[in-house]
């Protein structure tokens, strides 16, 4: 019996109450009749009050396990709602946190998304999991049409005078932005943490904030 909701992580139905927690027959032994005669020598024992008088004895089960349910129902036991409400709550805050990601990852501004990006590319480049077209490849591709300027590859724009020219530092420059728009392109494609890691966003203080919400019922 818990005392006080300060010493433990439990559900609140708990304090001054007793529980039955986790009880469990072997697999082998099921549908015999043991749970029931289980349950019913600790309800006789908790009516002893070992530790003392209290309201209530609870007790949990998966939502799924309707024998289970059944089983506690035909006991006396009556559902109070915690276990499908602390499920929404968790489903809702889940759901809330991620929205809250998707925004510091993919919308709000980065001033340091390049910088993030070069270092985590040379990683990525020498680890071997990301490989990267190569300068040469990128002039042949557009000399043949594979690259096209008129693409929504805006900074490819003046490539093709770049070409023309000759002007092997200024190609460089629209390769490197090619590479790492496509390399940031490829990040994109993983989950969350993936892409943090790479564009050096702290994930857990986008959870900092507490979920706070209503919810209405239809009459």
């Amino acid at each position: 019996m818990y005392e006080n909701w300060d010493d433990v992580e439990a559900p609140k139905s708990l304090v001054n109450n007793y529980s039955l927690w986790r009880l469990m027959i072997d697999k082998r032994y099921q549908k015999r009749g043991y749970g029931r005669e289980a349950i019913k020598l600790a309800l006789d024992f908790i009516r002893t009050w070992p530790c003392g008088k209290a309201e209530y004895c609870s007790l949990s089960y998966e939502p799924e396990n309707e024998v289970a349910r059944e089983l506690y129902r035909s006991l006396g036991f009556i559902e109070n709602g915690e276990m499908e409400l602390q499920s929404l709550h968790e489903r809702l805050e889940e759901k809330f946190y991620y929205m809250v990601e998707e925004y510091w990852l993919y919308e709000a501004d980065n001033e340091c998304l390049y910088e993030s990006l070069r270092e985590s590319f040379n990683a990525d480049v020498k680890s071997g999991i990301y490989p990267p077209v190569s300068f040469e490849d990128f002039i042949e591709w557009f000399e043949t049409g594979d690259i096209d300027s008129s693409e929504k590859l805006s900074f490819l724009g003046d490539l093709e005078d770049m070409c023309l020219d000759g002007d092997e530092e200024d190609l460089r420059e629209k390769y490197d932005e090619y590479i790492y728009s496509k390399y940031y392109e490829w990040v994109c494609e993983h989950d969350h943490e993936f892409v943090a890691e790479r564009v050096g966003l702290d994930l857990d203080a986008c959870r900092d904030d507490e979920v706070d919400y209503t919810i209405y019922l239809d009459n």
